[in-house]
């Protein structure tokens, strides 16, 4: 198992079962103490993992709001995957809107460099990436949610809509069977963007499929283009132009 699989064992493990010592770790994911102490240090360096008062380790944050700097992790290579695919869409001269989310994060990582596209984004987190990739950008600011490092209400979503938006990229909380988009809590900034927006592109990779959460936010039959690894139920609509299925 290699450094990033240990790192997405360890987070699922505290997600689920709450602060734990490092030796509770080492019994339950069979690696050895070592090894643990290892990734421990690289992970709370990363801010990924934090010590709770009584000394165990703890995911940092127990509400609705995941970190980015932890969600980047979850599912990584799928996310790869569908944002390197996603930039396939990007045409020259456009204006992009890239949501908060961990995998629509992972564009950046493809478009460093290009001057002839103009990015708008709420998230901080991607912020601080499209700078160190030199593209130009704007920065939605607002009322900051928690600890997910994204800013959202009016002052945002007025910049936004007043943007010409050529795709917006998104990835939401769940999608079920039929194909409707649910997120976490409420994100009118989310719903602005997707109104704007000339196109629509959704990234979900498969372990958001055939799941629900609190909020109903869209549906597939509203979106352009949806990427998935996913294999897709028969109840599943279909988007307004194609479904690209990745390989991961």
């Amino acid at each position: 198992m290699n450094d990033q699989s240990r790192h997405n064992e360890i987070l699922n493990m505290l997600r689920s079962s709450g602060p734990m010592s490092a030796q509770d770790l080492s019994k339950s994911l069979y690696i050895s103490l070592s090894t643990i102490y290892r990734d421990l240090r690289e992970m709370e360096q990363k801010k990924m993992i934090i010590h709770s008062a009584d000394g165990t380790l703890a995911f940092p944050g127990d509400n609705q709001y995941i970190p980015a700097t932890y969600k980047t992790w979850l599912n990584s290579e799928a996310k790869i995957a569908l944002a390197k695919e996603a930039v396939k869409l990007i045409p020259e001269s456009a204006t992009i809107h890239l949501d908060s989310s961990s995998t629509v994060s992972f564009m950046v990582d493809f478009i460093a460099g290009r001057k002839d596209i103009t990015v708008l984004t709420n998230s901080f987190f991607i912020a601080q990436k499209l700078i160190k990739a030199e593209i130009p950008s704007y920065f939605c600011g607002g009322q900051i949610i928690d600890q997910s490092q994204t800013f959202g209400g009016r002052m945002g979503r007025f910049l936004m809509s007043h943007m010409n938006v050529d795709y917006m990229f998104f990835s939401p909380q769940s999608i079920n069977d039929k194909g409707m988009i649910f997120d976490s809590v409420e994100n009118d900034s989310r719903r602005d963007a997707l109104k704007h927006a000339k196109i629509s592109v959704c990234l979900c990779d498969k372990s958001k499929v055939g799941q629900t959460s609190y909020y109903h936010a869209a549906s597939i039959r509203d979106i352009d283009y949806f990427l998935t690894d996913a294999d897709l139920p028969k109840t599943f609509i279909k988007p307004r132009i194609q479904t690209i299925h990745v390989d991961v």
